[in-house]
């Protein structure tokens, strides 16, 4: 009898939703592995050519395959992971290494930096062209898809100086020191940049849009776009205040006319960066486990993974339906509903409306 109430009254709450035209908002699927040795603290995310991702885990290499999850064992936490074609690159406490398949059919972790004895808490990779670059606080290790080896080793300038990220802009690879300047990577040297990025604005991510020149850069508040034609423009959001309330961490291109913001305190936010318009915002009250955001990534289906405390988000803003979970004035998970002389009674992870 209580299921049939329950089931009456969220019948009524979705005809109240249909009538008053509301939208809904994006479908999300949560996956929260059951193996008792994954953290869910993630620092980064890649897909391979195959469809696999990964997650850099504090327990290791996290695959999921679209229905199975597995964890593939490293010396140490993972901090980033990369992926070229099917190969597998990771970058982590114990230096960089490559995912091969063991002589049980397995993954196993190689690794790519045993004559490198500076190669440890690498913090940072990318691919560009032919060749994987790892960073860490004091060094940037460039090596070679063609020849399988560490080819170049670039450091720090001076004692003092100290990297903190590492970014692709157009094809070329830069690196930020702690003061936030950025330097240019130009035939194994550091060179001035060439990005002219607001003084004391410090870059927290960069993403290409595949296939074209067009790159999306995020600072603590501020969004840029950056392509051959106009160079560097900031991008003016009708909705600045909220990136500088709840401070921008990572972000992503889904398509042309939309990207995903990653933030601190707020969910993610997606917006069109030809207009700077807000799309939507996807939160706690809208459906998100947790407003702390850890990495982004956005599938090859135009889905936008989100890693966060209590796993893992997929956000589908292209799927040909809308979820009518959250109604404005809610706020919270729904529980229960319950119809009482012609009123709705709705109960919620955050109270009873």
């Amino acid at each position: 009898m209580k299921l049939l109430k329950g089931l009456v009254g969220f019948f009524l709450l979705a005809i109240c939703f249909h009538s008053n035209a509301q939208t809904g908002n994006y479908f999300l699927s949560h996956y929260t592995p059951s193996d008792e040795r994954i953290d869910y603290v993630t620092f980064d995310m890649a897909q391979d050519n195959n469809g696999v991702i990964y997650f850099a885990n504090k327990s290791g290499i996290l695959e999921f395959d679209g229905r199975n999850w597995s964890l593939i064992a490293t010396p140490g936490p993972v901090y980033s992971v990369t992926t070229v074609g099917s190969d597998v690159f990771v970058a982590g406490s114990s230096g960089y290494g490559k995912l091969v398949w063991g002589s049980e059919n397995v993954w196993s972790y190689l690794s790519l930096s045993p004559e490198q004895p500076g190669a440890t808490q690498i913090i940072s990779s990318l691919s560009v062209k032919d060749d994987v670059f790892f960073m860490n606080e004091k060094t940037v290790f460039v090596f070679s898809l063609t020849s399988g080896k560490t080819e170049s080793v670039i450091r720090a300038d001076t004692p003092q100086m100290s990297f903190t990220g590492l970014f692709e802009i157009a094809g070329n690879v830069y690196v930020e020191t702690e003061n936030n300047l950025l330097y240019k990577i130009d035939k194994n040297r550091l060179v001035a940049s060439d990005i002219p990025l607001p003084e004391n604005q410090s870059l927290l991510f960069s993403s290409s849009l595949s296939g074209t020149d067009k790159v999306l850069l995020g600072t603590s508040n501020k969004l840029f776009f950056h392509d051959a034609a106009s160079g560097l423009r900031q991008i003016h959001l009708k909705d600045s205040a909220f990136l500088e309330s709840n401070v921008v961490l990572t972000g992503t291109w889904v398509n042309e006319k939309l990207a995903a913001i990653g933030t601190l305190r707020g969910g993610v936010l997606f917006i069109n960066p030809q207009t700077g318009d807000t799309e939507e915002i996807t939160n706690y009250y809208t459906g998100l486990p947790d407003n702390e955001v850890y990495s982004i990534l956005c599938d090859r289906n135009l889905g936008v993974w989100v890693a966060h405390d209590y796993g893992f988000t997929r956000i589908a803003p292209y799927l040909p339906f809308r979820s009518f979970n959250h109604y404005p004035g809610l706020v919270g998970n729904l529980l229960c509903s319950y119809g009482f002389k012609g009123q709705l009674y709705v109960g919620t992870s955050l109270g009873l409306f």
